[in-house]
């Protein structure tokens, strides 16, 4: 699976994922605004997707459109780094030192599990889970945190 952005379009090997619309606009490009970030599970099970704007989707690449839009705000505008675990149903949203953690429901909606901020000298930049419960975090100049959910999200060193 290869995947890939160009400004407001989303590409998955080298074909690209369009937004279904309205019948005067059958197909619409990812986003609207430019895409800052993506982020993958390694089955292909899921893709998320954050513009400039904030907008985050979750796509489902079986059914090649969008799974559902799930928020349209600020609050993802400085989105640094995403992560997917695996299967695709748990993800991980970095915007500078703050890592906020998702499960995603059948539905194609999300609940955010916890959110922490981390003590580290610069913002993260990837997001990479080990397994359901535990997220490694780096920052830009390469150091690392692991964030493990035991029972409630937290920092292990």
């Amino acid at each position: 699976m290869i995947l890939r952005f160009e400004g407001n379009q989303l590409f998955l090997d080298n074909e690209e994922v369009t937004e279904y619309g309205s019948t005067a606009r059958p197909q619409t490009p990812a986003h609207y605004q430019k895409i800052r970030c993506i982020g993958s599970s390694a089955k292909g099970a899921r893709i998320i997707s954050v513009d400039e704007g904030g907008q985050m989707k979750i796509w489902d690449p079986a059914r090649d459109k969008l799974s559902r839009r799930v928020w349209n705000g600020n609050e993802y505008k400085d989105v640094t780094a995403l992560g997917v675990t695996e299967d695709g149903k748990r993800f991980a949203v970095a915007v500078g030192l703050t890592v906020a953690v998702y499960d995603t429901n059948r539905d194609g909606t999300a609940e955010k599990l916890e959110h922490a901020t981390l003590p580290l000298r610069d913002k993260v930049t990837f997001l990479q889970f080990a397994n359901d419960d535990t997220v490694i975090c780096t920052d830009s100049n390469g150091s690392k945190l692991t964030l493990e959910r035991d029972p409630a999200w937290k920092i292990k060193n």
